[in-house]
């Protein structure tokens, strides 16, 4: 399969900047597996197609973090939060 670009929104770079370096590294590795299959699920990358969304928006879960992206041959990350924060 044909590897992805990963773009970060302006928004989502603020958000990862404010998070614990621990975490940071935590993300980062998880952004990687998107490069790869951003719609296939498999150990350290918990994907979920989010309902009623179009275009469609995705959810990776990392711990207690979600990155939420869409994706066409770009995987868009618009928002990093922690779980019960987001989901606007």
């Amino acid at each position: 399969m044909t590897n992805f670009k990963v773009v970060i929104s302006e928004t989502a770079v603020k958000q990862f900047n404010k998070l614990e370096k621990n975490a940071q590294k935590r993300i980062k590795k998880g952004l990687s597996f998107l490069k790869n299959n951003p719609f296939k699920r498999r150990p350290g990358a918990d994907i979920k197609k989010l309902k009623g969304f179009s275009p469609a928006l995705y959810r990776l879960r990392i711990g207690k973090y979600r990155i939420i992206y869409a994706t066409n041959k770009v995987v868009k990350i618009t928002e990093i939060f922690r779980r019960g924060k987001g989901y606007a």
